[in-house]
């Protein structure tokens, strides 16, 4: 099971994302973040295999995060392309709770597989 994070400022967002995923067999949420610095330091120091992150937010946005973790060598990808039809539907479901202006960033899970 991969570990997952989630960047939002908006708790209901977070909550809602982390009720909808909770009862899944492909990733579990470790921890939320709430701005965008604290989350880009989390990833640097854990590297999560699956961040959901939010495209505005304060500190740094969501594109930021997904720049600096390039930058620095995180592999760092936007989009749900991920290792089955599966669990990209999964992603799809997943992703409606995140407002219409969001990201994930998914480094170690990603392949073109199928």
């Amino acid at each position: 099971m991969y570990q997952a994070i989630v960047i939002d400022d908006e708790k209901w967002v977070v909550k809602s994302l982390i009720a909808t995923i909770k009862n899944q067999d492909y990733f579990e949420i470790t921890t939320e973040f709430y701005d965008g610095l604290s989350g880009l330091e989390y990833i640097r120091i854990h590297q999560p295999a699956l961040a959901f992150v939010d495209v505005r937010l304060p500190g740094m946005g969501g594109l930021e995060i997904l720049q600096a973790a390039h930058a620095e060598g995180l592999s760092a990808s936007s989009g749900a392309g991920t290792k089955s039809r599966k669990s990209r539907s999964f992603f799809g479901r997943a992703a409606k709770h995140f407002s219409s202006s969001a990201s994930c960033f998914f480094p170690q899970i990603c392949a073109d597989d199928d």
